[in-house]
Order: C-alpha cells, then structure tokens, then sequence
C-alpha cells in the first residue's frame, strides 16, 4: 500500500508525463510478497520499461530511493551517450545499476555496495541482468578493512579505516563523547583494481554516492582521474567536512557542470 500511494501521488504530480510519452497509468504492477527478506516485507514490481521483477523492503528508504532513481530519473543525461562501461560506487539495492543497465543496454556496469543487508537485495535485483556485476565491497584508494560508525540520533556517521581505529585519539574520544558504534565492517577495492580486473579503458559514466568517502577517494585520483569521461557525485560534506574541496580540486578537465537531485555531474563530453 505505501508504494501504491506513492505512485498515486507520482501521478498527479506527473500529470503531464503523456507528452513525454510516458504512460504512468499501469507503468508498473506491484505484488506483496509474504516472504520476508533480513525481516522486512518486500514488494514486487514489474513494469513496462523493466520487466525484470524489482524487489524493495517495505517501510525503509528503498521507497524514496525507487522514487528518485525510477521516476525522477536522477541520473538521466541532457545529452546521448555510449558508455562501454560504468562503475556504480554505492550502488544500494541495486536500483541506480538497474537504470543504467536498461538505458545503457550495451553497457557493463560493475555494482559496488559495503552493507551486507543493502547487498543481498541488490544481488536479488541484479540477477535477471547479464550485464550488472554485483561486488560486495567498498571503494577506497587502498586495500583495506573499513568500519563503519554511526552516532545514532545525530543521523550522523562516518567511515574509519583499522588505521584510524588504532591511532586516531580525536577518533577514539569522539566516539566515546558521542557514543559511535560500528555498524558493520566491508572489505575495499580500488578504482585500480577494477580498471585492471575487468581490462577498463575508459570509465564512461562514474556513479558515486559512498558517504563521505569521497575525500579520500578524490584525493587520490591521480591514477584514474583522465580515464574516466563523466562523473555524478553525492557529496557528503556535512558528514566529511573537506569532501567537496577534494572532489573541485582533483576532477581537472571537466569542462561540463550541472546539479540534478543530490547530485553533481560533471562532464568531459
């Protein structure tokens, strides 16, 4: 029932759509499923522009994130492009993979997601698609163990390397002041060792959204930087004060910039 109200609201907020060929009426089926999956009921949807069926946890973000990738089309490009390849860092349950799989159907797109939960839903999404390739890990500059800690009612958490959990007293301190616990631990990869696994060329379009971890990630994009043709980016500064400094100052080259939803592009088409 919330999607289906969701999709009712999409339909008198989009009430224009039908001159953008768009026919929301019947755009997608939803099925509850009574099987529950890491404890949420889960519904079903297929539609006419993906057939293959879309699975999302009732009562949890995956709603609000349908809405923004599916409907809002947050990642939809002003212009046509033909990317060989595309990295999705933080891919979630696998939605934003999906939309670049459809509209990029000649495409291959490498789907990163850390949070154990967040990665068994994105694999059950994933699966019909030859296309998409589902890595349990988080994207970093090094190889690594990274935990994530969250600060509870402050909606606030942030990544933090072994290294830092060992040395770092301001760390330590803080998460003894604020009460931060770990949520959980991922193993990383980096952008390297992506480009060398699946023999990358060329990055075509390079989705980002991994909570702060961009300032280290753009810090240390020399070795990668040139190679990648477009970038949408979610910047976290209010959790990783430096972020957006990080990213302005290591994407040279770019000579195309706009903002769309909660996300940067930047563009070197």
């Amino acid at each position: 029932m919330v999607l289906r109200g969701l999709i009712k609201r999409l339909r008198k907020k989009l009430s224009n759509a039908d001159a953008r060929g768009l026919d929301l009426k019947g755009l997608f089926t939803v099925t509850h499923q009574s099987q529950q999956i890491e404890g949420f009921d889960v519904l079903m949807l297929k539609g006419q522009c993906y057939p293959n069926p879309i699975f999302l946890r009732k009562d949890t973000s995956d709603i609000s994130t349908f809405r923004k990738i599916i409907f809002e089309k947050e990642y939809e490009l002003p212009f046509d492009v033909s990317p060989d390849w595309i990295l999705d860092a933080g891919a979630n349950i696998g939605l934003s993979a999906i939309y670049f799989a459809v509209k990029y159907p000649s495409a291959k797109v490498i789907a990163l997601e850390p949070e154990p939960g967040n990665f068994e839903m994105l694999k059950r999404n994933v699966s019909a698609y030859n296309n998409i390739f589902p890595i349990n890990a988080a994207l970093w500059p090094t190889t690594t163990r990274l935990h994530i800690i969250s600060y509870g009612k402050m909606d606030n958490f942030q990544v933090a390397s072994n290294e830092a959990l060992e040395r770092d007293e301001f760390l330590k301190h803080k998460m003894k002041l604020l009460k931060g616990a770990i949520l959980f631990s991922c193993d990383t990869v980096t952008v390297e060792d992506l480009l060398i696994r699946f023999n990358i060329e060329r990055i075509g379009i390079f989705k980002i959204d991994i909570e702060g971890s961009e300032k280290e990630l753009f810090e240390n994009a020399g070795a990668w930087i040139d190679r990648a043709d477009l970038l949408v980016v979610e910047l976290h500064e209010r959790w990783k004060p430096g972020s957006t400094r990080s990213f302005y100052m290591n994407t040279p080259g770019f000579s195309r910039e706009w903002t769309k939803g909660e996300s940067v592009f930047l563009s070197r088409i």
